[in-house]
């Protein structure tokens, strides 16, 4: 369970740091990338749950599960995604799912492999999940990565605004509007 005391993020007895910064679990890509730039704002540490985890402006606890295409399908498919956002669900404020672009000769795409779905309906499991928590879509390259993970810190309060797509402008998604979208 992540709690903030006194400035500070826990995971469990666990302390993180300062509640300001946005934490990456290390076995994540990005975590290379945090460390050879030395960029302000993030730390690399183990996260039990979720690959992501921060504090709101709010003070509300914030954990992502990120699911890049073939992950998605796969952990969808095991059932282990829905094992993780439970656990996600019952550690933090604010559980989110983050479906993760990748870099293609096409630019920017989230092309999940359809056919290891089987009779699973990713509609209806993004749904449900949209029905406890919040789902976003992250860029493939880095930087722009830190960026939105800091722009969904400080959009994710409490409130009716967490209805809406967060971190994709309406631009983005016009460019890319083909079959290649969830």
């Amino acid at each position: 369970m992540y709690v903030v005391k006194r400035g500070e993020l826990y995971e469990d007895e666990k302390r993180l740091g300062k509640s300001e910064k946005i934490y990456i679990d290390g076995r994540q890509d990005v975590a290379d990338y945090v460390k050879r730039s030395n960029r302000r704002g993030f730390a690399v540490t183990k996260l039990q749950e979720g690959d992501y985890a921060m504090v709101s402006k709010a003070g509300k606890t914030i954990g992502i599960e990120e699911k890049k295409p073939h992950d998605f399908c796969n952990s969808l498919r095991s059932r282990r995604l829905q094992r993780q956002l439970r656990r996600l669900e019952k550690s933090v404020d604010i559980p989110v799912l983050a479906l993760r672009f990748i870099n293609s000769s096409e630019g920017d795409i989230y092309k999940p492999d359809w056919w290891q779905l089987n009779n699973l309906s990713v509609t209806v499991e993004l749904l449900k999940w949209d029905l406890r928590g919040a789902i976003i879509f992250l860029p493939s390259q880095e930087n722009k990565l830190l960026n939105t993970l800091t722009r969904v810190r400080n959009i994710l309060q409490p409130g009716n605004h967490l209805h809406s797509i967060v971190a994709v402008s309406y631009t983005h998604l016009r460019a890319h509007e083909t079959d290649s979208y969830l």
